[in-house]
């Protein structure tokens, strides 16, 4: 029973609105390595970034999630 665990274990915020991050789908391919996932906001919306790398879009990363 999972029933009161948290689902993530940290949330890291990479963007602010004074230090924008860009990254190209091939610097996230690198990055996707590890645990976790990304939130970027690329032309067709909000992705993970799983789904930027298969769609080969890159954009503004703005968190890191574990």
């Amino acid at each position: 029973d999972l029933k009161g665990t948290a689902c993530f274990r940290d949330i890291r915020t990479i963007s602010s609105s004074s230090k924008m991050c860009y990254l190209s789908y091939v610097q996230l391919a690198k990055l996707e390595q590890g645990i976790g996932f990304f939130v970027v906001s690329t032309n067709n919306g909000l992705l993970t970034g799983h789904e930027c790398i298969k769609r080969r879009v890159g954009g503004t990363v703005f968190c890191h999630i574990i």
